[in-house]
């Protein structure tokens, strides 16, 4: 390619950003006819809906996550249990 050719930026998940933009200026176009300030809380509610969203499944996940690890020790236990029953019968056995 010559200096004379320009390269094109690729972009990732341009076409993604695109309908995103498209969406977002669709949703505000009567923004020429509120306030600046009103203007500002509808596109803070816009970002925070989605962050508030976003936090309370981060936090569900948590709680299934802990859920989880907590079950998964009980298995670990349980397994120790069983396997300590193992030993100890096969030790009364042989000394039978």
């Amino acid at each position: 390619m010559s200096g004379a050719q320009s390269q094109q930026l690729q972009v990732p998940n341009s076409d993604r950003m695109a309908k995103h933009l498209h969406r977002f200026t669709d949703e505000f176009q009567h923004c020429g006819s509120i306030s600046a300030i009103e203007s500002g809380t509808a596109l803070l509610d816009a970002i925070n809906g989605p962050r508030t969203q976003m936090d309370q499944l981060s936090a569900q996940l948590c709680a299934q996550i802990s859920d989880v690890k907590r079950e998964v020790g009980d298995v670990k236990h349980q397994v120790g249990n069983v396997t300590q029953g193992l030993c100890d019968l096969g030790r009364r056995i042989t000394n039978s």
